[in-house]
């Protein structure tokens, strides 16, 4: 059973937050319960049915300078000189998707705030979904006509609740923090067509000059933005490990590339 709650008065059908009795998907070391702080009047349904307070790691909760800040920094220098490379390699990704697919169906997993859809091609129709309200809401204000449906959703979410099926599925920056990556590729794979596209993005932790960087200089600018970078990729991927990850679970076509001056890895990968 899905138990659908919705956000606040104001929330449309297509903006509520879904809650799985299964814990597939998404499952972050965060999960931890001493890891989490409530957020004051959000509510979600556990799998007793009881309502519970709607939690946030410690690391990214409201009212206080967190890793959100760092959405609003990407496009902006140094951080452009990171995430830019990134951003080129899924625009020519979402092409792939509309030569094939012209109103092709597309689930975005970790929004941010979609700064890419201002180079997105016409035609695509793009689902969203996010654990954190504040990026779901950020990307409602744009409103992009491209966007059918935004969701927050929990983190133990199985996204097959959603009962469809998507042309392309992408997430960027998203993989490294899930501790049980496997399951997350086998779930992203049930919800692909077959022949069904998939990209993401990952930190290169393959070669050594993510780990200092992480270490000194992104480590005090976290700080001085009131978080830590400490714990916060689970989940390390070189480039043969992301490329072996994603074949082991079923994923054909995979190609993997070292972008981002070798910071970052995308992959595309059909299910």
């Amino acid at each position: 059973m899905i138990v659908v709650v919705p956000l606040d008065n104001t929330t449309t059908h297509s903006e509520q937050r879904l809650a799985s009795p299964s814990c597939r998907l998404i499952d972050r070391v965060v999960e931890k319960p001493s890891c989490w702080a409530s957020v004051p009047g959000r509510l979600f349904v556990d799998r007793t049915g009881a309502e519970r307070p709607w939690r946030y790691p410690r690391s990214v909760s409201l009212g206080a300078p967190d890793y959100f800040v760092n959405l609003e920094r990407n496009r902006r220098f140094p951080w452009s000189l990171y995430h830019e490379p990134i951003e080129d390699d899924l625009e020519a990704f979402l092409r792939a998707v509309a030569a094939e697919r012209p109103s092709g169906k597309v689930l975005v997993i970790g929004c941010g705030l979609m700064q890419e859809m201002d180079r997105a091609p016409a035609g695509l129709e793009f689902m969203v979904v996010d654990i954190d309200p504040r990026a779901i809401d950020a990307v409602r204000a744009q409103r992009h006509s491209a966007i059918a449906s935004l969701l927050v959703v929990t983190p133990d979410t199985d996204l097959a609740a959603l009962g469809r099926k998507f042309d392309a599925v992408y997430a960027k920056e998203v993989i490294e923090h899930i501790v049980r990556w496997r399951s997350y590729l086998d779930s992203l794979r049930s919800i692909l067509h077959s022949g069904g596209r998939l990209w993401l993005s990952t930190p290169n932790y393959g070669e050594p000059w993510l780990p200092v960087l992480e270490t000194t200089a992104l480590e005090l600018i976290a700080r001085r933005s009131g978080y830590t970078r400490r714990g916060l990729h689970p989940s390390r991927f070189s480039g043969r490990g992301l490329d072996r990850a994603l074949r082991e679970t079923g994923f054909v076509d995979v190609r993997v590339r070292v972008v981002a001056r070798r910071l970052a890895l995308t992959a595309w990968g059909r299910a």
